[in-house]
C-alpha cells in the first residue's frame, strides 16, 4: 500500500470494525491478507485484530475465505500475541479438525501453538468422541 502511515492505521481501523464481513467475502480477504500483516507495524492494533478474530473464531474457521484469514495471523504474530485466538477455539478443535474449511485453520494452529498448548489441543484431538468414532481400525 502506498498511502502515509496515518491513512494505513485510519483503514486498517475500519477494516477491523468489518472484520468477520470482510474476511468471510473473497474480494474482502484479499483485503484482509495485506492489512493483517501491516498490525505489526502499530503494536497497539495486534491486540484488536487477534481479540476480534478471537470474538469470530467459530464463523471465520468454518468459512471458505475467513480460516484464511485467521491463518494469515497465526503466520504474521507470535505466539505469544495469537493466544486469545487459539484460547477462543478451546473445545472446538475436534469438532474443527473434521471439517474442510476449518481444519486447515487447525493445522495452522498445531503449528503455532507453544509446546504447552498444542499438547492440549492434541489431547483434546485425541480423546474426542466424535473423531474417534470416525477412525476404523483393521487389523
Amino acid at each position: 500500500m502506498s498511502f502515509v502511515e496515518a491513512r494505513k492505521k485510519f483503514i486498517i481501523e475500519e477494516a477491523l470494525a468489518k472484520f468477520k464481513e470482510l474476511s468471510n467475502d473473497a474480494n474482502g480477504l484479499c483485503l484482509m491478507k495485506k492489512l493483517i500483516p501491516l498490525c505489526n507495524k502499530d503494536p497497539a492494533l495486534v491486540p484488536k485484530i487477534i481479540s476480534t478474530m478471537a470474538k469470530h473464531a467459530m464463523d471465520l474457521a468454518q468459512n471458505p475465505y475467513g480460516n484464511y484469514a485467521i491463518q494469515v495471523a497465526l503466520d504474521s504474530f507470535d505466539t505469544e500475541q495469537c493466544a486469545p485466538l487459539l484460547e477462543s477455539l478451546r473445545g472446538k478443535f475436534a469438532q474443527l479438525s473434521m471439517l474442510k474449511f476449518s481444519s486447515n485453520a487447525i493445522e495452522r494452529c498445531l503449528e503455532k501453538a507453544d509446546l504447552k498448548r498444542r499438547n492440549e489441543i492434541l489431547k483434546e484431538l485425541t480423546n474426542s468422541e466424535k473423531l474417534l468414532g470416525t477412525i476404523s481400525v483393521s487389523y
